[in-house]
């Protein structure tokens, strides 16, 4: 890949992220590559080159990370101490538990139980 290449791709991927992360899209659990696509006004194949290239990850796994880092906040908000575990879940975008789950242990290597009640080793 040439360096304008790469320099396209970055300047896409700040768009792509720009536009999610400050409006908080990645909360929406009916997100999807042709949303992000329209929104920021580059095609499918545009987006999806750009989160893998720059991110280094495919557009679902960028986005449950961005839902999991909204989890892993709320879980450690005592004013969200009330709320289950599920709740959380869908709170950030995801339709269910299990999807929920398993990102939420692949990006920080816990399960969101162990995470809330033992904040303290992890931060």
């Amino acid at each position: 890949m040439s360096e304008e290449d790469l320099l396209m791709k970055e300047e896409s991927f700040n768009r792509i992220n720009k536009w999610i992360v400050s409006e908080k899209k990645y909360l929406n659990p009916d997100i999807k590559l042709d949303t992000v696509a329209r929104g920021v006004h580059l095609s499918e194949k545009q987006v999806s080159s750009s989160i893998n290239t720059i991110a280094c990850q495919n557009f679902n796994s960028y986005i449950n990370k961005l839902r999991i880092k909204e989890a892993q906040a709320l879980l450690l908000d005592q004013a969200y101490g009330h709320f289950t575990i599920d709740a959380v879940a869908e709170m950030v975008g995801f339709s269910n538990k299990v999807s929920f789950y398993k990102a939420f242990k692949k990006v920080t290597g816990k399960s969101p139980t162990d995470y809330r009640r033992s904040p303290n080793q992890y931060h």
